[in-house]
C-alpha cells in the first residue's frame, strides 16, 4: 500500500491472529473480527501491539446468530453451518471510518459479508482481498465468486487473482 493508504486495516475472519502480525505494523489501526472463542483468545498472544481491536462477531447482512463447525485437522477451514449462539453483526453497524484495506477469509460466506459492508465500502473505498476459493458459497445458496461478482458492481476493479484471493481496487 502506499503511505498514505495505512489508516485502518479491516480484518474479517482474523482466526488467532497470524495474518494480523504483519498488518499491525503497517497500519495505524487493525480492527479484527473473529467469531471462535478460542481462537478470538489467541489473538492477543500473536499479535504484539496496541493498535488493534478484537471484535467478537461474524459479519453478514444482517443481525442474527450463526453456528460455526470447527475443523479438527485444519481450524482455517472452519465455518458457518446454520444457526447458533455467535452473534452476527454487519460491518456497516461499526461506522468506521478511513478504511484502506479490506481482508475477508470466511469460508465460503463472502457475499453477506461485503452486503452487510456497502456502506463501508462505498464511503471509504478501500483496497479489498477476498478469498473465493473452491466452491464454500454454495453451502449458503450463493454462486462461486458471487462476493468478487458484487463488489465489481459497486465499481471495483479486480486487479488480480493469486490462488483464489482476489484483489479488488477503485
Amino acid at each position: 500500500c502506499p503511505v498514505d493508504m495505512r489508516r485502518t486495516f479491516v480484518y474479517v475472519g482474523a482466526h488467532w491472529g497470524l495474518c494480523s502480525i504483519g498488518f499491525v505494523t503497517f497500519f495505524k489501526q487493525v480492527e479484527a473480527f473473529g467469531p471462535v472463542e478460542k481462537f478470538f483468545r489467541l489473538f492477543p498472544y500473536n499479535v504484539r501491539g496496541n493498535n488493534y481491536r478484537l471484535h467478537q462477531c461474524a459479519l453478514g447482512d444482517v443481525a442474527g446468530s450463526v453456528h460455526i463447525e470447527i475443523n479438527p485437522t485444519d481450524t482455517g477451514c472452519s465455518h458457518i453451518v446454520g444457526p447458533g449462539e455467535i452473534p452476527v453483526r454487519c460491518l456497516d453497524d461499526f461506522v468506521f471510518s478511513e478504511v484502506d484495506f479490506l481482508k475477508i477469509d470466511v469460508e465460503g460466506f463472502e457475499l453477506p459479508v461485503v452486503q452487510g459492508a456497502e456502506s463501508t465500502l462505498l464511503e471509504n473505498r478501500p483496497m479489498v482481498l477476498v478469498e473465493q476459493k473452491g466452491n464454500d458459497a454454495k453451502n449458503f445458496g450463493d454462486e462461486r465468486n458471487g462476493a468478487v461478482r458484487f463488489l465489481k458492481q459497486l465499481g471495483m476493479k479486480e486487479l488480480d487473482c493469486i490462488a483464489g484471493d482476489f484483489i479488488l481496487d477503485w
